[in-house]
């Protein structure tokens, strides 16, 4: 008896000093993933850059492109009432001077929402999207959302307004108007736009997005500057398009789209032949969110941004999930014997699944040299937008 009551004893001893081992690994363990956590949020609150190349924090705004000349970029941002604007900055963030709405225009108001501006390749043109007058500002005419928007061009040495596409107000949620990510060509000749038809519905994981179509017109400097042989691009069976500019050549322009897609919010980055109507998928990820591409011209590279960093990322509850970061891309070659690289992460800004402090990091535009991006963070809690330059 006294046998088995020391072998219960050595046993039930064993079993304690196994219990605590695994209780204080698992503490350990806890304490690491702490630890871990508080050294990302404290990086991010101080402002550390999580990026794999240098890079510098501009300010709370959104750039979309870089002047001609490099000297100045572009973008829009809330006024103090609340209402996206357009302005202009040095390349540092400085010297902010918003672009003046001018009174007695037409259809053109300080109160409505203007977005995603754009230069002409002299700097003299900027597109933007401006929202129609009537009721501004609403919310599902943001610039991104699109709805009763139209295309305007300003002439910006005499800061005159003029609209391009004249949409008129929508009937209904199935006959939409609006425009979105326009673009002028490199010769200044043609611009790029997309044109929304019907609003999103939620139920259908089609059409979160709404259903889009892009749109490729002559623009003409002849009189009051105007849009001519505007015509509808064929390009697959997909309900969203987003276009993201023309190749340096302007034979080729890249766009964002769910063509072929179970989840709208599995969106390719595509590429789309002019001369002859090819279409190449270049991400071709239809559970990964890809968006914003700009062409590097000079090189065979894209930037873009992708939620490929990120395995929470469901297509499904986009953005309950969504999360991205910066890529840069080797395009398809035609050669047979260059072999194709892997993408290269540009940003690490996303720190597991902490969905506080996730965002979004889209590039946006490229310096005319090429050797600079712009990358638009995103926040989804509620915190500004900010724009970074990094260095390639």
């Amino acid at each position: 008896m006294r046998k088995k009551s020391v072998a219960r004893k050595i046993a039930f001893s064993q079993l304690l000093i196994l219990a605590v081992i695994v209780f204080g690994l698992g503490f350990l363990g806890i304490f690491i993933r702490y630890g871990q956590s508080r050294t990302s949020t404290s990086s991010q609150a101080s402002g550390a850059v999580e990026f794999d190349h240098e890079a510098v924090e501009l300010g709370e705004m959104r750039i979309t492109d870089w002047s001609p000349d490099g000297k100045r970029l572009l973008g829009y941002k809330k006024d103090a009432t609340g209402v996206f604007q357009i302005y202009t900055w040095d390349t540092a963030g400085q010297d902010e001077q918003m672009i003046p709405v001018p009174t007695g225009v037409p259809g053109l108001s300080s109160s409505c929402h203007k977005g995603f501006p754009h230069y002409d390749p002299t700097g003299k043109y900027v597109l933007v999207t401006v929202e129609m007058d009537f009721g501004c500002p609403k919310v599902y005419s943001q610039p991104g959302l699109a709805s009763s928007t139209n295309l305007w061009v300003v002439e910006l040495r005499t800061n005159t307004w003029t609209n391009l596409t004249k949409y008129a107000f929508p009937r209904n949620v199935t006959d939409l108007n609006g425009a979105l990510s326009p673009y002028f060509s490199n010769s200044g000749k043609q611009v790029l736009w997309a044109k929304i038809l019907q609003a999103a519905d939620t139920s259908n994981p089609r059409m979160i997005f709404g259903k889009w179509e892009m749109h490729l017109a002559d623009f003409s400097m002849i009189g009051v500057p105007h849009l001519e042989n505007d015509r509808v691009l064929s390009a697959g069976d997909g309900n969203i398009y987003e276009p993201h500019g023309f190749s340096q050549d302007d034979q080729r322009i890249l766009f964002s789209s769910d063509i072929g897609l179970k989840y709208s919010a599995g969106l390719d980055i595509w590429e789309l032949n002019l001369s002859n109507g090819q279409l190449t998928n270049i991400t071709n990820s239809d559970e990964v969110y890809d968006e914003h591409a700009r062409y590097l011209f000079g090189t065979n590279n894209i930037v873009y941004g992708s939620t490929a960093c990120c395995r929470w990322y469901n297509p499904k509850y986009f953005l309950a999930s969504l999360s991205s970061e910066s890529y840069l891309r080797q395009l398809p070659s035609l050669a047979r014997d260059e072999v194709t690289r892997e993408p290269e992460r540009l940003t690490r800004k996303n720190y597991g699944l902490d969905f506080v402090k996730r965002s979004g990091n889209w590039s946006t535009a490229v310096s005319p040299e090429g050797d600079k991006i712009i990358v638009w963070q995103q926040f989804y809690d509620g915190s500004p937008d900010k724009s970074w330059v990094v260095s390639l």
